[in-house]
C-alpha cells in the first residue's frame, strides 16, 4: 500500500527517532563501529541483487582511493532510501536528480559531488543525460499519441519516480494538463521491470520508464521488442537510446552533512578518474563521472507539476514577483536608473558653475600668496635646490642645500663654490655652470658628494637650468640636486635579479593580478617549448594537462589567495603536446599596503622522478618476467576477495598451479627458452580466467589463481578444466615446439572454522602434490574436513 505524503514523512520521523533512541541505549561503541565503513546509498531502478552486483567494482576503486576506509554499497527503493538519508545510516547518494532535490531540500545533502555518465553498450561514448519513455503493446492500436493516453491505465513506478513517471508526466501536462487526473496510475513499485511486465501482460495500455531500461531487458532475453511501440518518439542525433521526452542531466553523486570535505575531495577525484579505468567501468556498465551538472532544471520540472518538495503551494513572497515579472521590473528601474543620472548630470554641472566661480572669486587672494607658497615649497622640497648668477655666486638656496655646504643662507648667499668646497670640486661645478649656459639648455650629471654638516655622502643627480626672467633677461643658474643613493643600488638589486631571473635552472613565470604571463625566463622555454613570444599577455591555462580537475584549481587560487603562496605537484602540457610533470612553486608579490601587484611561479620538470617511481610501483607488485601480480599483491587481492566472499555470501577459489615437466624444457633448451614458455603460458592462462579473477606467479614455474563470486565449489570446475587445457597447449619457438602440462590443487573459503589467506595457499599446495602424485595434468580439490 502507496504511504501518502504526510504518512511518509511520520514513518520517517517515527523510525529515525527509534532509531537514535536505540543508539543511545547500546552506547557510543556501535556508532563508532557505524562511521569506519563508508555506506553508498544507490537507488535501484533495476532489482536490487542486479544494482549490488552492477556497482560493486566501485567499493574497490574507492578502497584503493582512501585505504584507510572501508566502503560498502546498499541499493534501496525510494521510500527505503529516504528513511536512510534521513537517519544518517548512509555516507554518500547516487539517485535520480528528481529524488536528490527532494533529499537535499529534506535532508540538506551537498551540491552534486559528480555526474554519472553512461555508455549504453559503446565505451568510449559517454552519456551523460537521460529522459523518460512511453510506449504500450505493439498491437494496441487504440494509443498512437500522448492525446491517447487519457482515460487509460498507465503502469509507472511511483510518482516520486522522475524517469519512471516526472518526466514523461510533464510531457503531457505541457499539451494537455495534469496526467493524474485524466489517466489512472496504476504504481508496480521498483524495479522498472514491474512496469514493463504490466504493459506486456495487459494489466495497463500504457508503461513509463527510464531510458536504457527497455534495451537492457532485450539484452538480457527479458524482452521481444517487437511487443512493444513508443509513444512521443523523440529523434535526437547521436543519443542512442529510445527517447520519449526532452533530455535531462544523469544521476548526481552527492555527500551526507556529517561526511567532513577531506573524504568528499577523495571520493569525488576517484570517481573522475573512473573513465581511465576501463575494466571496473565496464564492469559496473558505466562511461564514468564527470564534473556536475546544472540541475536547475529539473527544480524546475519539480516546481511546474507541485511535485515534492515543491508540493506544497508557497505564499505570495518577492521572489515570486521576481521570476515573474523580472523583465517589466528590470526595464522599469532602468527607467528610473535614466532619470536618476539625467538629475545627477545637471546636479554636476550645477555643482561645476559654482565651483568656477568660486575659483574666480579666490584667483587674486591666490595670486598674492602664491610667492610664499612657492618660497615655502622651495624649503620644503627634499632636494638640493639653488640659484647663482653668471659670475657663479649663490643668489639664494634652501635649507637642504645648507646642509651640504654646513652654512646658512645668508652666509652662502654672496659667495662662491670656491669659499666651501676644494678647488677641483668647485672646477667641476663652474664648468657645468658654464656649459649650461653656452648651450642654453639644461645639462645633467651624475656625482657622489660630501655633505660638510654630517659627513655623510650622497650620489646626486644634478640638473642644471638656465633661468631667464619675463622679459627674456637672464637671471642666472638654477640648479636642482636629487639624492638617487637607494634608486642606484635598488636599480643593482634589480640587474642582479634579471641575471638570476636569466640563468636560473627553475622555470620561472611572473603574471600580472589578472593571471596574464608578462614574462618568463629562457628555462620555462627550454621545460615547455613555448618562447616568449608565444605566451606573452596569455594565461598560464594554456600548459593545462587536463589531468587536475576544475576543483583542483579552485583550491589552488583559494589558498593562494588566503595565504600569498602555494605549492604542490600538477601535470602539464608542453607546446608539442607531450605531458610532463613539474614541482610548482606560486608566490604573491605584494606592495607595501598588502595589496597583490604580481605572481611569481617557479618550477621544475620532475617527470623522470615520476616515470622512476611508477617503475619502481610496478616492480614492487608484479612479477618482472611475465608481469603478473607478485606475492605482495597476490595476498592484496586474496584478503580482498576473501572480505567481499563474506559480506555477498559467496566463496573464493586458491588453486595452486605448478607445471609438469618444466625443470625438463629448461635442462633441454636452456633458460631463454624456459622464459619464452612461461611468458606464453602465462598469457595463455590469465586468459583462461575471467576479468574479475586473479592469476599470480610465486616464482618458478609456480602460479596461485584467485576465483572470486563462486556459488558453490562446482562452479570452478570449468575454470580449472581451462587452465589445465591452457597450460598444456604446445608452444612453438622458431622451429622448435615446447610441451608440458599442469597440476592444480584447490582450497576453497569459507570454511566451517576460520582461516587465514597464508593458510589457504598451504592448503591449495598440498592439494597440488596430491594432484601430481594422481598423475599430473590434473586438479585436486583439497578436503577441509
Amino acid at each position: 500500500m502507496a504511504l501518502t505524503k504526510s504518512g511518509f514523512f511520520g514513518r520517517v520521523l517515527f523510525e529515525f527517532l527509534l532509531m537514535q533512541l536505540c543508539c543511545v541505549l547500546v552506547g557510543a561503541p556501535g556508532a563508532a563501529n557505524a562511521r569506519e565503513t563508508v555506506k553508498i546509498g544507490i537507488l535501484a531502478y533495476r532489482s536490487k541483487p542486479y544494482t549490488l552486483a552492477q556497482w560493486q567494482p566501485l567499493v574497490g576503486v574507492l578502497k584503493q582511493a582512501v585505504p584507510d576506509r572501508e566502503f560498502a554499497i546498499e541499493a534501496f527503493d525510494f521510500d527505503e532510501l529516504a528513511l536512510s538519508v534521513a537517519s544518517r545510516q548512509v555516507d554518500f547518494v547516487l539517485t535520480n536528480p528528481g529524488h536528490y532535490i527532494q533529499l537535499s531540500k529534506r535532508n540538506g545533502l551537498s551540491a552534486p559531488l559528480a555526474t554519472l555518465a553512461l555508455n549504453d553498450r559503446n565505451p568510449e561514448q559517454a552519456i551523460t543525460a537521460f529522459g523518460g519513455v512511453i510506449f504500450s503493446r505493439a498491437d494496441n492500436t487504440d494509443i498512437e499519441t500522448l492525446q491517447d493516453i487519457k482515460g487509460k491505465t498507465v503502469a509507472v513506478v511511483s510518482t516520486e519516480a522522475l524517469g519512471g513517471y516526472q518526466l514523461q508526466a510533464y510531457e503531457f501536462q505541457k499539451l494537455n494538463g495534469s496526467l493524474a487526473q485524466q489517466a489512472k496510475l496504476l504504481p508496480t513499485g521498483l524495479p522498472q521491470d514491474k512496469v514493463v511486465q504490466a504493459v506486456v501482460n495487459g494489466q495497463a495500455a500504457v508503461g513509463f520508464v527510464r531510458t536504457g531500461v527497455l534495451e537492457q531487458m532485450e539484452r538480457e532475453g527479458k524482452l521481444d521488442m517487437l511487443r512493444i511501440k513508443l509513444i512521443n518518439r523523440q529523434n535526437l542525433p547521436g543519443y542512442p537510446l529510445l527517447l520519449s521526452t526532452r533530455l535531462y542531466p544523469e544521476w548526481p553523486f552527492a555527500a551526507m552533512p556529517q561526511i567532513d570535505e577531506n573524504l568528499a575531495r577523495h571520493v569525488a577525484a576517484a570517481l573522475f578518474m573512473l573513465e581511465e579505468n576501463k575494466p571496473v567501468t565496464q564492469a559496473i556498465g558505466i562511461h564514468g563521472f564527470g564534473v556536475p551538472a546544472d540541475y536547475t532544471v529539473i527544480s524546475d520540472l519539480l516546481r511546474d507539476m507541485r511535485m515534492p518538495p515543491y508540493d506544497v503551494v508557497p505564499s505570495f513572497t518577492v521572489r515570486d514577483i521576481w521570476l515573474r515579472y523580472q523583465w517589466p521590473l528590470l526595464a522599469a528601474l532602468l527607467v528610473s536608473a535614466s532619470f536618476l543620472l539625467l538629475t545627477l548630470k545637471l546636479l554636476i554641472v550645477k555643482r561645476k558653475l559654482v565651483v568656477q566661480q568660486n575659483m574666480l572669486l579666490k584667483q587674486q587672494q591666490q595670486l598674492l600668496e602664491s610667492e610664499t607658497f612657492l618660497r615655502t615649497l622651495i624649503h620644503t622640497l627634499p632636494d638640493l635646490i639653488w640659484l647663482k648668477n653668471a659670475d657663479g655666486v649663490y643668489l639664494a638656496c634652501n635649507p637642504r642645500f645648507e646642509r651640504f655646504f654646513g652654512a646658512e643662507e645668508h652666509v652662502i648667499v654672496g659667495k662662491t663654490d670656491y669659499d666651501f668646497v676644494d678647488s677641483e670640486l668647485a672646477d667641476a661645478f663652474r664648468e657645468q655652470d658654464l656649459l649650461t649656459m653656452q648651450t642654453d639648455a639644461p645639462s645633467l650629471t651624475e656625482k657622489w658628494v660630501t655633505f660638510l654638516d654630517d659627513g655623510h655622502r650622497e650620489l646626486l643627480e644634478t640638473r642644471k637650468i638656465p633661468m631667464r626672467d619675463a622679459a627674456g633677461e637672464f637671471v642666472g643658474v638654477l640648479g636642482i640636486g636629487h639624492d638617487i643613493t637607494e634608486h642606484k643600488q635598488a636599480e643593482e638589486k634589480l640587474l642582479l635579479a634579471a641575471s638570476v631571473f636569466t640563468h636560473a635552472r627553475e622555470g620561472i613565470l611572473i603574471t600580472d593580478v589578472d593571471g596574464r604571463i608578462i614574462d618568463i625566463n629562457d628555462t620555462f622555454t627550454a621545460i615547455t617549448g613555448y618562447s616568449r613570444e608565444d605566451v606573452l599577455h596569455r594565461n598560464p591555462r594554456i600548459l593545462k594537462s587536463d589531468r587536475q580537475s576544475k576543483g583542483f584549481y579552485a583550491q589552488m587560487w583559494a589558498h593562494l589567495k588566503e595565504n600569498g603562496e602555494w605549492s604542490g605537484e600538477l601535470w602539464n602540457r608542453r607546446k608539442n603536446g607531450q605531458l610532463y610533470a613539474e614541482i610548482l612553486t606560486i608566490s604573491a608579490v605584494c606592495d607595501a599596503q598588502g595589496n597583490t601587484l604580481h605572481y611569481v611561479a617557479l618550477f621544475s620538470d620532475i617527470t623522470p622522478f615520476k616515470e622512476y617511481e611508477q617503475q619502481l610501483q610496478r616492480i614492487a607488485h608484479y612479477d618482472a618476467l611475465t608481469s603478473l601480480p607478485n606475492r605482495i599483491l597476490l595476498a592484496d587481492r586474496l584478503r580482498l576477495a576473501m572480505t567481499q566472499a563474506q559480506r555477498r555470501g559467496l566463496q573464493v577459489a586458491v588453486v595452486f598451479l605448478d607445471l609438469d615437466g618444466f625443470k625438463k624444457v629448461n635442462d633441454s633448451y636452456g633458460h631463454d627458452m624456459g622464459d619464452e614458455l612461461l611468458m606464453t603460458l602465462s598469457s595463455r592462462m590469465k586468459q583462461a580466467l575471467r576479468e574479475s579473477d586473479t592469476l599470480a606467479r610465486l616464482g618458478g614455474d609456480e602460479f596461485v589463481a584467485v576465483l572470486v563470486d563462486l556459488p558453490d565449489t562446482d562452479a570452478c570446475l570449468p575454470l580449472l578444466s581451462r587452465l589445465l587445457n591452457a597450460a598444456s597447449q604446445p608452444v612453438t619457438y622458431g622451429a622448435l615446439t615446447m610441451r608440458v602440462s599442469a597440476s592444480l590443487g584447490v582450497s576453497f573459503y569459507p570454511q566451517a572454522e576460520d582461516i587465514e589467506a597464508d593458510q589457504l595457499l598451504r592448503q591449495a599446495d598440498q592439494a597440488m602434490y596430491q594432484a601430481k602424485m594422481k598423475g599430473k595434468n590434473q586438479y585436486h580439490l583439497f578436503d577441509a574436513e
